[in-house]
């Protein structure tokens, strides 16, 4: 949402929802960008209708993976967009560089498979950037995680990509659609994968994308085995704010984090509706301490 609230109703007013803005935080300042219509209203920054994904700072570049979603938010295609860093506080948002249809999306009769919902840079370790996905039954929309990975010279050439089968790493985008490639299931459409100590991997999502129950597995490595899932967390808004109200994506966020506390987000909306105030539509942020994990 980009426009005015009343400071004391937290109401919208002259205000509009459009589908993405990025920002930039440096030190306790923060800096929203978006695009505007030759007559002055608010539009996308890029462009098009994308909702982002994760991102990642590569070598002076910022990777986003974005979707361009249907009536029912369904990806139809993801594209990869490649942006000049500047400096810390600035980059070039104006000179992106679009490359359609990047292939981590496809589909058949059974599921959707999209990838870019939470990165993991790795390469310091082991040589690799790891992409997650997820797997989207079709009918009843149980979602399980997927991944592949890159290395990260290679981000942005797609033939360079892999995907996990369950065994090994392949080419093939549609080898994810097997049973055997899923990671875990239940996840939500935005996650994160965090190393929180030698051979352990902390996954936190959203237990079925909109619900209450935040949710963290353990894994040995960045592609599990991952354990039991343990819902640590129960978010209040949907109960004390009422319908339509709902909570869903939560991820962690290790860089904004202190040691020993994980900063976890997660977001809040109004079904059927543009939301009325702030409280309708702005994340929460909740800390999970890392020696608590079991």
């Amino acid at each position: 949402m980009v426009g005015i609230a009343d400071p004391v109703t937290k109401q919208f007013r002259d205000a509009n929802m459009i589908n993405h803005s990025t920002a930039i935080l440096h030190g306790d300042t923060i800096r929203f960008f978006y695009g505007k219509n030759a007559d002055g209203t608010r539009t996308n920054l890029f462009g098009a209708k994308y909702w982002l994904q994760d991102g990642i700072v590569i070598d002076g570049k910022l990777y986003l993976t974005a979707f361009i979603p249907d009536r029912r938010w369904k990806p139809t295609q993801v594209d990869l967009l490649t942006i000049p860093v500047v400096s810390s506080e600035t980059v070039d948002w104006q000179n992106v560089t679009v490359t359609e249809r990047f292939p981590l999306f496809a589909e058949n009769e059974q599921f959707q498979l999209m990838f870019g919902i939470g990165i993991l840079d790795y390469s310091a370790t082991d040589g690799y950037v790891y992409v997650y996905g997820y797997r989207d039954t079709l009918r009843g929309g149980t979602k399980h995680l997927v991944a592949a990975r890159v290395k990260p010279e290679s981000f942005a050439h797609a033939a360079q990509w892999r995907f996990w089968d369950g065994k090994d790493w392949a080419a093939d985008i549609n080898v994810a659609f097997q049973d055997e490639a899923t990671l875990a299931e239940r996840v939500s459409t935005e996650l994160s994968v965090t190393p929180i100590g030698e051979n352990r991997f902390l996954l936190v999502f959203m237990q079925d994308v909109m619900s209450d129950r935040v949710a963290y597995k353990i894994g040995s490595s960045p592609i599990g085995p991952f354990g039991e899932t343990v819902v640590f967390y129960q978010t209040p808004e949907p109960q004390v704010m009422g319908p339509p109200i709902y909570s869903y994506n939560a991820k962690a966020h290790p860089h904004l984090s202190v040691p020993g506390l994980l900063l976890i987000s997660y977001n809040v909306n109004r079904l059927h509706s543009l939301p009325h105030t702030t409280d309708d539509y702005r994340p929460r942020f909740i800390e999970l301490r890392v020696s608590e994990i079991e």
